[in-house]
């Protein structure tokens, strides 16, 4: 007994004492020091900061690298990627409608972004060949891009079809940084002819002698003596758009460098580099050819130069492929631009897909004269809607004066006339979603015409069974056409 009222005593007394006065100015000067000490480090880290000295720029890459995994992981474990999947605003699929005395051509091709797919559908939406080959076919070990990628997360952005029915088709991930995941040539089986292992992207166009001019890109740091600046601007390596040349059965000849020949030339400036510090400082997105008429209406371009379109710039260029020189040059009234098509007038047909006007918002098509600073038609939407298409589509100029519409995001492809008539709307009839409330995107849409696809005449009767469009559809045109397209 005597053992224990000692010690409960002494306890007693320690309590005592730390509620003394003395004990609370020690506790105060600690929470002070910390509070010191914690200023101190946020005062280094800003000079760390300011000055760019080593361990902030480690950190900063850290955090940057950190935060791109988590991306990365949360679309890798969607079974309907973002960026691939939109919402659908209308349940039906397949030919919407026609007005067949206005329409242009025989066939469509189109890509569709729940699978490595490419359609041909003929003008009633009717599939009439389809090429399929996954990513995994084509590279079952992929050492070109960062890491692994499954086939449900990897889409066909572009396409050209050869008259006997080879596919030349560009590969792309919305996970991976570079983005770009080759470019392949299939037989109109499917069967692999070539691939091309580096990280093509986007787009590609193809000269009369089969020569093949295709995007690709990689990263590189720009250094100060690159642009000034450029070490503490740009937080993260660049990625460097690049065009590679090829023959016409794959091999590469030459690449040039996008990015060095906007450095090196005369429409490059200091705050073009302040753009994105994300290091996607163009985002080149497109490559045309340029023919000799639109040539002959602008000084410094000649038959054979390329046009690209650097999104993030909001700039059309054109670069001759010989010397690798980036030779003419416009901005216009347009905002994350995709697919300039320079015209045989000298104008430029492009998509803008941050269109602003008045109160709306959406998306449209522009045909732009670029020597009078003008725009001389475009086609936003009719009465029954506004294009909107925040990211990639594209546009076709047909023969008969009408164009062919790619409106991504909405998995829509639309043909209008100059009069703003649509006189053919096809939407894609896969949907996905728990309650089939996503469509996947269509990311480029091509028109031909019979006598441009002629294996299309040798090829078996397409059944309802093996066609895509019509396991979607059990109406015919009459059911689900509106009836400003019934003839």
């Amino acid at each position: 007994m005597k053992d224990i009222s000692c010690q409960t005593d002494s306890s007693h007394a320690g309590s005592q004492r730390l509620g003394a006065p003395g004990a609370r100015r020690d506790w105060f000067w600690s929470g002070i020091s910390l509070m010191g000490f914690a200023l101190l480090m946020v005062l280094l880290g800003i000079i760390l900061a300011i000055y760019q000295l080593p361990p902030y720029r480690f950190m900063r890459d850290a955090l940057i690298g950190l935060s791109a995994f988590g991306q990365q992981q949360r679309l890798l474990a969607s079974p309907w990627p973002e960026h691939l999947w939109y919402p659908a605003d209308q349940a039906e699929g397949g030919l919407i409608g026609i007005e067949s005395k206005k329409s242009f051509g025989d066939y469509t091709v189109y890509t569709s972004g729940h699978h490595c797919v490419t359609s041909l559908v003929d003008r009633s939406g009717q599939e009439r060949h389809r090429w399929e080959a996954p990513f995994s076919k084509l590279w079952p070990n992929p050492r070109h891009v960062p890491s692994w990628i499954p086939d449900r997360c990897v889409y066909i952005h572009r396409t050209f079809t050869y008259p006997n029915g080879d596919l030349l088709a560009v590969y792309e991930t919305t996970v991976n940084t570079p983005s770009g995941c080759g470019l392949a040539k299939l037989d109109r089986r499917s069967n692999v002819l070539w691939t091309y292992d580096q990280n093509a992207h986007h787009d590609f166009c193809i000269d009369d002698n089969g020569t093949i001019y295709v995007l690709t890109h990689r990263l590189r740091r720009l250094k100060n003596e690159d642009v000034p600046g450029a070490e503490e601007v740009l937080t993260v390596p660049s990625i460097e758009d690049c065009i590679a040349i090829l023959s016409p059965d794959g091999q590469q000849q030459k690449t040039i460098s996008i990015l060095d020949a906007l450095l090196n030339s005369r429409f490059s400036r200091p705050a073009l580099w302040h753009v994105d510090r994300y290091g996607d400082i163009m985002h080149n997105n497109t490559i045309n050819l340029v023919g000799k008429k639109f040539a002959g209406y602008h000084k410094g371009v000649s038959e054979g130069d390329l046009m690209i379109c650097l999104r993030n710039l909001n700039l059309v260029a054109v670069l001759n492929p010989e010397h690798g020189n980036l030779v003419w040059a416009t901005t216009g009234p347009w905002n994350h631009p995709h697919d300039p098509d320079p015209l045989e007038n000298g104008n430029i047909l492009i998509f803008d897909n941050l269109l602003m006007q008045g109160t709306h918002d959406g998306s449209g098509v522009v045909e732009f004269d670029p020597l009078k600073r003008q725009i001389l038609w475009y086609f936003c939407g009719d009465r029954n809607g506004r294009l909107r298409s925040d990211v990639r589509s594209c546009q076709q100029a047909l023969s008969n004066g009408n164009v062919l519409i790619t409106e991504s995001a909405k998995g829509r492809i639309i043909e209008v006339n100059r009069d703003g008539e649509i006189v053919w709307e096809f939407r894609n009839p896969v949907r996905g979603g728990h309650h089939e409330e996503l469509i996947p995107l269509i990311c480029g849409a091509r028109r031909y015409t019979r006598e441009e696809l002629p294996f299309v005449e040798q090829l078996p009767p397409t059944t309802a069974s093996s066609s895509l469009a019509s396991s979607f559809l059990a109406t015919t045109l009459e059911q689900v056409a509106p009836p400003h397209y019934r003839e």
